[in-house]
């Protein structure tokens, strides 16, 4: 009888199956018991991608290592690591490790760029809308960044549109060129893209609407028809949309 009300008694909240606490207890052992070996499998795991990791494949250009490592203070791992990049000056090295914005080119070096700052300058002063066409990529979206909050810092009444990478496609086109005019937007200053926007050029003179492109990529056999092309010329190596942007 007794034996009988033990094996039935019921624990508090599991309902009217009898013996649940016991199973509960099964289960939860056996838990705790799987969850040691998933911890044990992925310690495992991340200790073999470690080790994998810690393999790595240098180059070996030559150089002068030694010189690096001591004019520097640097490991060999560093010192070759420079030389693979083609830095083998120790004054090179340093100005690659440790730049300065004195060591920047100066924008007028630039064909057009005063040009293009007056052509700013005034539209800020006439109290004109000016909109500033970026990238979706990290150039364009920080050359749109530094263009929007230099000319904000002047006083300009400046915002911003990022080309969608799907429904815009890369770039300034016609549409965001019609999009602006009826913004009421007199100037469009892009960054990090616009070289061979031709139709969007011919959209802009049409409207009305003062273009001026900004960007770092290869000049194509003609130009697009707007206000000013920065750089228009080969006169310095732009590396990059924002250093047209800083510019």
């Amino acid at each position: 009888m007794w034996s009988s009300f033990f094996l039935n008694k019921r624990a508090p909240g599991t309902g009217n199956k009898p013996g649940k606490k016991r199973a509960l207890g099964i289960r939860k052992k056996s838990k705790k018991k799987e969850s040691a070996r998933n911890r044990k499998k992925t310690k495992k795991r991340v200790s073999g991608m470690e080790n994998k990791l810690e393999k790595w494949m240098l180059c070996n250009k030559n150089g002068d290592i030694e010189g690096l490592k001591k004019g520097l203070g640097i490991s060999e791992i560093s010192a070759r690591l420079l030389i693979n990049r083609d830095i083998r000056d120790l004054k090179e090295a340093k100005e690659f490790l440790d730049p300065d914005v004195g060591m920047l080119h100066s924008p007028r070096l630039m064909k057009g760029v005063e040009e293009a700052v007056k052509v700013i300058s005034d539209k800020i002063k006439d109290g004109a809308r000016i909109r500033v066409v970026g990238d979706y990529d990290v150039d364009g979206i920080m050359a749109t960044y530094i263009l929007t909050d230099a000319i904000g810092l002047c006083g300009g009444m400046v915002d911003w549109y990022i080309p969608h990478r799907i429904r815009d496609g890369y770039g300034i086109n016609s549409d965001i060129i019609v999009q602006a005019a009826d913004d009421g937007i007199d100037l469009v200053i892009t960054c990090d893209n616009g070289i061979a926007a031709f139709d969007a050029a011919a959209k802009a003179r049409e409207l009305g609407t003062t273009l001026i492109i900004t960007d770092h990529h290869e000049i194509q056999d003609r130009m697009p028809d707007c206000d000013m092309i920065i750089p228009n010329a080969r006169m310095i190596h732009i590396p990059a949309g924002i250093s047209a942007a800083l510019s």
